[in-house]
């Protein structure tokens, strides 16, 4: 009897680990444009001002060049999730103590979660 109880507590216990988590089988994978006007920290990478195309597989945000078509970034995708697609895309900053732009949210068009980094 203890052994069921434990086992049945462990499921309980791993199943709201894993649903507290950002549930990629639930975000639809998007690609857009997005021009970038200054500098700006995407968790610790530096993305150049410029006018980038975006894909998110729902694992990754990679930021490709609209000029050379190569990819410039990469970022793990993580965030809530919306109660709806976003209907735009759009980046928040914050300065940080240095006066460095950094992203702090990013919201795809089409995509339901806020990316954070």
């Amino acid at each position: 009897m203890r052994k069921l109880l434990l086992i049945a507590a462990s499921i309980v216990f791993v199943s709201a680990v894993v649903t507290a988590q950002h549930l990629n089988t639930t975000e639809v994978a998007v690609k857009g444009n997005l021009t970038v006007v200054a500098d700006v920290m995407v968790g610790t990478s530096v993305l150049k001002a410029g006018d980038y195309r975006y894909a998110c597989d729902r694992e990754h945000i990679t930021f490709t060049s609209k000029i050379t078509g190569k990819p410039v970034l990469t970022v793990p995708c993580k965030g809530r999730e919306l109660t709806s697609p976003s209907d735009q895309t759009t980046m928040q900053t914050i300065t940080d103590a240095s006066g460095r732009k950094v992203v702090s949210k990013l919201l795809l068009k089409g995509s339901s979660i806020e990316h954070v980094f």
